[in-house]
């Protein structure tokens, strides 16, 4: 069994400017985390396992387990990818991007608190948001949370340089 996460694009050139963009200059969680986890997470493709049929234009990641090091960098960089040009949506009374976790639960990520009953992600200006213990488990990855920040700030000197 998997799991797949993946940010939604309106369109089809904006999903493939950021996969293009993605196959130039993502680093996986080994590089980024120095450190080889458990989470058999993918390279970026705009056909995950679990997501693609409800959301054909998509840009996401599949992973073996909930545990990892690797499922953490990956929700983050979905949540980057949403800041960054993904798909919004209305959720109560904003309209949000969002990300999609294993074809059915969509999580809004905004940078201001809001009032919605959905899960969502408080993140900052570049699109992150601090990881918790226990995603970091079995690993105990020292400054994780720095070094995906610091990966997602590359990415975003990166796109806005295009």
């Amino acid at each position: 069994m998997g799991y797949s996460i993946l940010t939604p694009f309106a369109n089809k050139q904006d999903q493939q400017c950021m996969l293009q963009f993605l196959q130039q200059h993502y680093r996986n969680e080994i590089k980024v985390l120095q450190y080889q986890d458990i989470s058999g997470l993918s390279s970026p493709t705009d056909k995950p396992n679990y997501d693609s049929e409800k959301e054909p234009l998509c840009v996401g990641f599949d992973y073996k387990t909930w545990a990892a090091a690797g499922r953490a960098y990956a929700f983050r960089v979905c949540s980057w990818m949403a800041v960054h040009g993904g798909k919004q949506k209305r959720f109560s009374k904003h309209t949000l991007p969002y990300i999609i976790y294993d074809g059915h639960e969509d999580i809004a990520i905004t940078s201001q608190p809001v009032q919605i009953k959905q899960d969502h992600s408080l993140v900052d200006e570049i699109g992150f948001y601090p990881l918790k213990e226990y995603e970091l488990a079995p690993a105990n990855i020292p400054h994780a949370d720095n070094l995906i920040r610091n990966e997602l700030k590359r990415l975003t000197q990166l796109w806005r340089s295009r």
